[in-house]
């Protein structure tokens, strides 16, 4: 299924709140705050994009890993790799690159 998502998939679901598995015992809500296309070479059929979620960490981060993403409208759990990539003024900030 990775292969298939798309930036376009995800504007879907812009704001939206998922949910991150990070332990056994531990998931967290995070909303997905942007979906940005990326410049780049693949040899897929779509475009390389970004997806930033941000949870309401103040003052923990998990290290970057793949951790179980799911949201009540996809039917399919992710496995995706994030990589924590700084903090708002909400939370933690967490980044997905697909290329």
């Amino acid at each position: 299924m990775l292969d298939k998502l798309s930036s376009e998939f995800f504007q879907a679901f812009l704001n939206d709140q998922f949910t991150i598995q990070f332990e056994e015992e531990r998931q967290l809500e995070a909303k997905l705050l942007r979906v940005d296309d990326l410049k780049g070479e693949t040899h897929l059929e779509r475009t390389p994009f970004a997806l930033t979620f941000e949870t309401n960490q103040k003052n923990e981060y998990y290290k970057q890993a793949v951790y179980k993403i799911t949201h009540p409208k996809i039917e399919e759990e992710l496995y995706l790799f994030l990589v924590p990539s700084g903090q708002s003024q909400e939370g933690m900030l967490y980044e997905v690159v697909f290329s």
